[in-house]
């Protein structure tokens, strides 16, 4: 099997934990091996739902100069990719611009129908406190808790499952109606091909139901998760002959990354 010459990972609690006491918490020895990797010429990156400022503050308080070396990639809004070519960022404008319209275009069929989705979640004891229509990306829906937004997912599911061009995902308390074949999964095998690599020489990280398209298989990745990571997740991942780290966040994904090493898989890392 091909080398390990890509790692994917997702931002919040996948690389950063939110420990009880406050702040940010990622491990050293995290940025130490993704280093090694890097300087092994790997690409080795975030693919997050936030945007890109937000995730280069939190590294700048957890210790980490952003891009010196690591990410040497990310995957913004779970769909755009930027990435550093000798030293300078830069984006893959072609492909960015077609998610961007495809989104824009899912957003004016959809956004007069928008209310009447949520009002159905709403009647059926589901209600969501707060939500944002963006052009980048979709419907976003907040509720007050995981249970909630699972119960809302399953009633929209029902409601719009005959609607090809639609695809429903959730991040924890986050419901997010976005366009079909958008996501995290297909935005990482376009960003595999575009770096010149084989789906099999990927391994993503995810703890959430949204990353689990970029972990269950069907792009052809392997993969990883951290003991905090929700069940649904921790499934795909084992039915996908993958890694199931018995640590939380960052600390986890050191975990299997140095095993992966251990079994000859990457090479570059030091244990």
């Amino acid at each position: 099997m091909e080398k390990i010459r890509m790692a994917a990972l997702d931002f919040d609690l996948t690389l950063v934990d939110y420990p009880p006491q406050g702040g940010y918490e990622l491990d050293p020895e995290a940025r130490r091996l993704f280093g090694e990797m890097i300087a092994n010429g790997a690409w080795v990156g975030l693919v997050s739902g936030r945007d890109v400022w937000p995730m280069k503050d939190i590294l700048t308080v957890a210790g980490v100069e952003w891009g010196m070396p690591f990410p040497n990639y990310y995957i913004r809004r779970e769909n755009y990719l930027h990435y550093q070519a000798d030293g300078v960022w830069t984006e893959d404008v072609q492909w960015n611009a077609a998610v961007r319209e495809k989104t824009m275009d899912f957003c004016a069929k959809y956004a007069g129908e928008v209310t009447g989705w949520l009002e159905a979640t709403e009647r059926a004891g589901f209600r969501s406190h707060n939500w944002i229509l963006f052009s980048d990306f979709g419907l976003e829906a907040h509720y007050p808790s995981e249970e909630m937004a699972a119960g809302a997912q399953k009633v929209l599911q029902e409601l719009l499952g005959q609607r090809r061009d639609v695809q429903l995902h959730r991040n924890r308390m986050m419901l997010n109606v976005v366009p079909a074949g958008t996501g995290k999964g297909a935005a990482l095998l376009h960003a595999s091909k575009f770096f010149g690599l084989k789906p099999e020489q990927v391994i993503a990280f995810g703890d959430s139901d949204n990353d689990v398209s970029m972990l269950d298989g069907r792009y052809g990745f392997r993969s990883g998760t951290v003991s905090n990571s929700s069940r649904q997740v921790q499934k795909a991942v084992l039915a996908n002959g993958g890694y199931l780290a018995t640590q939380r966040a960052s600390h986890g994904v050191c975990q299997v990354l140095k095993r992966l090493a251990g079994e000859g898989c990457v090479e570059g890392i030091t244990q």
